[in-house]
């Protein structure tokens, strides 16, 4: 897995809606923060002039695809940011140029949603991508903070080639909830759509993987639902390790409101076989930090250290702990 070139100060990045669209003083606040971060900024055509389907989608799917196609292509673009999330970004898949964009690995930036094109960008481009902060969803509050310091570290931390230890802001621990360490390449994202995927030629490749998940406004029985899907497909027969965002406003209000969603998860992955390690901040809270997609991931769930190892598997040397990379 190729690691793009790294992110820099001064880089020209494409600001694209792959999903859901924006208001037009969104758009151009959000440039507006980009430039003020040091960036250069070439907007999609879409964004600039305001489409909305149905009120969920940035444009028509084709269009969405190809201003992603366009991006790539280009010489001038050095990183492609998504501007928001929401839903759409599995309709661009039938028509992205993959040939183009396997030619042209750049950073590129966002979560949720974006998922299914982190899930193919690794597939069928063959390089690392970044499970990170999306312009209008954690930028636009401003710097001047701790967390926005974080999320700007994060993200330039996650996107230099260098290897590192992931770290939550402040004084935020990560979570044990099964022991054991592994390593593997990095796959995953959001549950649902991950979940949504499979059978499909768009699912991500699980095997030898440590797979990440995160989720936003589920219940308890639908993450019941989407992780016994993901079992029955085998999926936690292949995987090393589990790493485990936050499930934002994830109840079961409907049910035993008393439940919550962190305690059925430690149950649910307590019966698991594979290191499983919790409350990584890279989800659906206002603090984002930045994970690399398809990079060498090894995890210790009992002293809770997670680190990325950007080089070739031939390449790789002991790890922390003993740990060897695959």
């Amino acid at each position: 897995m190729r690691y793009p070139k790294p992110l820099k100060q001064g880089a020209v990045v494409g600001l694209v809606a792959p999903s859901s669209p924006v208001e037009n003083q969104e758009c151009i606040d959000c440039e507006k923060r980009l430039r003020e971060m040091g960036f250069q900024v070439i907007v999609a055509k879409s964004l600039k002039r305001g489409a909305k389907i149905w009120g969920y989608l940035a444009g028509e799917a084709r269009e969405r695809a190809e201003e992603m196609n366009e991006m790539f292509q280009n010489p001038q673009v050095e990183a492609v940011f998504c501007i928001r999330g929401g839903y759409g970004s599995s309709q661009l898949l039938e028509y992205l140029d993959y040939e183009t964009i396997r030619r042209n690995p750049k950073v590129f930036v966002g979560f949720s949603d974006i998922t299914s094109l982190h899930s193919v960008f690794q597939r069928y481009c063959d390089f690392v991508t970044f499970h990170g902060p999306m312009v209008k969803s954690n930028f636009l509050d401003g710097p001047g903070s701790e967390e926005w310091d974080y999320m700007v570290s994060s993200l330039w931390k996650a996107c230099s080639g260098r290897p590192f230890f992931f770290q939550n802001p402040g004084n935020e621990r990560m979570e044990t909830v099964t022991l054991g360490q592994a390593s593997g390449r990095l796959t995953g994202g959001n549950l649902s759509v991950l979940a949504k995927s499979l059978g499909t030629p768009y699912e991500p490749d699980f095997q030898d993987a440590i797979l990440f998940l995160e989720d936003v406004g589920e219940t308890v029985p639908r993450i019941d639902m989407y992780l016994t899907q993901l079992y029955h497909a085998g999926v936690f027969h292949r995987v090393r390790g589990v790493l485990l965002g936050d499930f934002t406003d994830c109840t079961n209000h409907a049910f035993e409101p008393g439940l919550m969603v962190k305690d059925f998860l430690r149950e649910w992955f307590g019966g698991q076989k594979v290191p499983v390690l919790g409350n990584l901040y890279s989800d659906h809270r206002k603090v984002m930090g930045t994970l690399p997609m398809g990079a060498m991931c090894w995890m210790d769930a009992g002293d809770q250290r997670v680190m990325f190892w950007p080089k070739e598997e031939q390449e790789l040397t002991a790890l922390p702990g003993g740990c060897k990379g695959i």
